[in-house]
């Protein structure tokens, strides 16, 4: 009796190719330069052909890196049923090219985007300055004034708050910006000895916070 062959199970269908695109826009616009604190949206699209893919992971990166992983990635979305990812953020100061990098499933292959360049313009603010007075009254006195902390993203004046700090971390005092985006405090009846002070600003949608560097003050 002759040996009869049994037929092998089908395999699985070979995954399909997929294409990733991103647009970087900034509210309904595309864009390609912004000033630094407006919040930016990648939106990639994948597509097996004229299919949209969902679902299925994107991560968003650098478009230098060679791999879009672990510390790489700026951010990750899922795709909905329109076939797109979306992240927003506020990218720092320079020039920038990003990329969206779709994971891939088991019914659909791994694709990446080309990469879009998007430069990020913007002016350093000033440092604060504190300087010390005798007032006869109260005593020695430190009065700080703070001025535009961060990175200035248009005209407009910054909003929070600054404290100022002695030595590490003993907060001597909080207060709210004025409108001008300044702030002044004056902090009296401070111990006699060498005081090392410094102000933080607590930064705003606009500004990026910041804290200023160390003031070496002698209270007599």
């Amino acid at each position: 009796m002759g040996l009869v062959a049994s037929p092998r199970p089908a395999s699985a269908a070979a995954a399909t190719a997929t294409t990733t695109t991103l647009v970087v826009t900034s509210g309904s616009s595309s864009v390609t330069t912004a000033k630094l604190g407006v919040t930016i949206t990648l939106t990639a699209t994948v597509k097996a052909g004229t299919t949209k893919v969902t679902p299925g992971l994107v991560n968003f990166c650098d478009a230098s890196v060679t791999y879009c992983t672990d510390i790489h990635i700026l951010g990750s979305a899922q795709l909905t049923s329109a076939g797109t990812a979306i992240f927003r953020f506020r990218p720092h100061l320079g020039s920038h090219s990003y990329k969206a990098v779709f994971a891939g499933t088991n019914t659909y292959k791994t694709s990446s985007s080309t990469g879009s360049a998007l430069a990020v313009t913007g002016t350093l603010g000033s440092s604060s300055a504190a300087t010390v007075s005798d007032n006869e009254s109260s005593g020695f006195s430190i009065a700080t004034a703070v001025t535009g902390l961060g990175y200035s993203a248009s005209a407009t004046a910054a909003t929070g708050s600054v404290s100022v700090y002695d030595a590490a971390s003993t907060i001597l005092s909080m207060v709210s910006l004025d409108s001008d985006g300044t702030a002044s405090i004056l902090i009296s009846n401070m111990a006699k000895g060498s005081h090392s002070i410094h102000a933080s600003y607590s930064g705003d949608k606009n500004y990026l916070s910041q804290t200023s560097a160390n003031l070496t003050i002698t209270v007599k």
